[in-house]
Formats: structure tokens, sequence, C-alpha cells
């Protein structure tokens, strides 16, 4: 048995080979001229580009992402060439599945969210190939559920925050935007459930004036992330002056002029006698204290309260207030007329003590 097997291996190898090759060319011959039909099944993406029309009549697809992650499942029964070209064409992306939305294109305002249901078409029709000898044997689905809704445009305040902190001995002023509002356009549904648009600054060790461009972010109530909308502005440039920070003594008012006479100075006080402060380094390093302006009490005869603007003060120093809760100096001068009076007094009740008798009369 073994050398009858060795023997067809190894005898009129050649003449095998050419047989093998010649069944080979044979095949495909028959293949071509027969050129039977077969059945293959392809898959489409929803092609979604032309439902930019639908925003541009003022129309929102709430469930746009979820229509792109479905697929049509097409069964095509034509010859190998035709099913090989319908591949080729497939994957340059050539036939595609797309939406006929010419229903609800021209359609009124939507008041409220609604569904509507579209045809899902394919580009088959279009094959340039010779005679588009082939036929659909099924196509699902041939619909799919858009929701729609009104694009609105709204315009909302920019909220911003800090994160973090400055140096110790400096202080970070409230950030500056280049916009404090901005608006924002998207599905109504989606738009009335902005809670705020919001930026966030980090802070945290500057020592300097900065400025950063920072992209904004709407929220809901709950603070999660709104996505599917528009901003007229996607970025926004935010300045935070940083200035250190400092301690000043008030000195005691000076006074000029004169009182009427026969009215005197009861009392001073003022408040308040420091004050926390912001400005440059070399600022704050050159001063230690400020004065009140001096106060012209002539002709005063009443009690009185001097107000001053501490930031009029501070302004020829190149300092302000940390804080312009408190923000004026109060001076309070007190008032008192001087009284004159005689009192008469009889000889005897006066008495002399630690005079020796001999010298009383």
């Amino acid at each position: 048995m073994y050398d009858k097997l060795k023997k067809f291996f190894t005898e009129n190898i050649l003449w095998k080979i050419l047989s093998i090759i010649m069944a080979t060319l044979l095949w495909f011959v028959v293949m071509n001229i027969n050129n039977p039909t077969e059945i293959k099944t392809f898959y489409l993406p929803i092609n979604t580009s032309n439902l930019e029309q639908l925003y541009d009549n003022n129309k929102a697809v709430l469930n746009l992402e979820e229509v792109k992650q479905r697929k049509v499942e097409i069964k095509l029964k034509a010859t190998r060439p035709v099913l090989d070209e319908v591949t080729k064409m497939l994957s340059k992306s050539e036939v595609k599945a797309y939406l006929d939305i010419n229903s609800i294109l021209n359609s009124g305002e939507i008041l409220n969210p609604l569904e509507v249901t579209v045809q899902i078409k394919t580009t088959l029709s279009n094959i340039p190939y010779p005679n588009n000898n082939f036929e659909i044997v099924s196509f699902y689905p041939t619909t799919t559920t858009l929701n729609l809704d009104t694009i609105v445009t709204v315009p909302k305040k920019i909220n911003v925050t800090t994160k973090g902190e400055v140096k110790a001995g400096y202080i970070a002023s409230t950030p500056e935007l280049s916009s404090e509002y901005i608006q924002v356009t998207g599905a109504k549904s989606i738009i009335e459930n902005i809670d705020n648009v919001s930026i966030e600054i980090d802070i945290t060790n500057q020592d300097k004036t900065f400025s950063k461009i920072v992209e904004p972010i709407a929220y809901d109530k709950e603070g999660n992330i709104i996505k599917d909308i528009h901003f007229n502005l996607t970025e926004i440039s935010v300045k935070v002056n940083i200035s250190s920070q400092g301690k000043l003594k008030i000195n005691e008012p000076i006074l000029t002029g004169n009182l009427l006479l026969g009215y005197s100075i009861k009392n001073i006080s003022y408040t308040p006698k420091s004050i926390n402060v912001i400005g440059s380094e070399n600022s704050l390093k050159n001063t230690t204290y400020i004065n009140i302006p001096p106060i012209n009490i002539s002709n005063l005869t009443d009690s009185k309260e001097f107000k001053f603007t501490i930031n009029d003060i501070l302004k020829p120093l190149n300092l302000s207030l940390e804080d312009d809760t408190n923000s004026e100096i109060k001076v309070f001068i007190e008032i008192e007329k001087i009284v004159d009076k005689i009192i008469t007094l009889n000889s005897s009740q006066i008495n002399l003590l630690g005079v020796d008798n001999k010298f009383i009369d």
C-alpha cells in the first residue's frame, strides 16, 4: 500500500501539477460563464448629515446619538461581480442609508417635544454599475423615530468661581470677564434644564496678576454637565488681579482753626483705628499709616460727626481697601459750652484754716 501511494505522488508529478492548474482555470471559466447569483448581507449605518437641514429650520433632534448608533440590514441578490462592486462602494461610504426628512422639514413650530416616524432610504439605486442588476431581498428597518423639539436661544449670566488659595500675604480680587453674558442655543427642553453657566479659575499659589482663557460649561440643578447645546462664545477671557495684603494704622485727626469764645472740646473719637489694604509690594513697603484730612473746627458750636472716604485717601498711595464693607472713617468731635457763674458768700460763712488768730481782724 505504501509503495502504491509513493508511486502515485512521485511519478509524473509535473503532469499532475499541470492537471490541477487546468482544473482550477476550467472552474473559473465555468463560474464566469454561468455567473450564478448569490445573496449577501450588508449592514449600513444611518447617515444623519441631512438632519442639519432641520437645525436650519429651528428644529432639534433629541435622540440624535441614538439614531447614529442604529444600522440597517440589507440583503442583496446579484451576481458575484455586482456584489463585489457593491462591497467596494460600501467600503468607500458611497452606498449609504439616510433619513427622508422632507415630510417634517417644513412643518410648523413644535410647541412641545414630539415623536415623528421617518422613512429610511438608501443610495443603492445610484450605483453606477452596468444594468444595476441586483435585487433587494430584505431591508430592515425601513423607518425610525425622531424626537423633535424647537431650537431656542437665551442669554445666561456667567458665574465665575475660584479654586485653591493664593500665596500667603496675597489676595485675589473678583475675576474680570471679557463678557458677563453668553447666548445659549439648543432644544427648548434642554435649555430649560440649565441652572447656570459657569467657569472655574485655579488661583492656587498665585502671587501675580494673570489672565486665562476658559471654556464655559452649563450645569443643571444637580450639578450635571448639560450637552447638546451651543454657545455664541466658546472661550471667555478671565483676568484675576493678585495683590499684596497689609495693615495700616490711622493717625489721630489734626484739628485746625479755633472754637468761638466760650466753647471747648470735650472729647474726640474716631473709628476705625486701622484698616486692611491691598496693593503692590512696593506701595505697601513704603506705607505704614495714613492721615485723616485736617478738620477745621472754626466757629463750631455743636458736636459734629465728620466722614471721610477711605479709598479717596488710599488712591494717591496706589492702595485700596481689602474689604469695602466699612469704607469710611468717622470722626466725632464733642463740643461743650463754657459757663461763667458768680458765687456770693457772707464773710461769716468763710472760715480760714491754718491761719493764726492774731492775723485775723
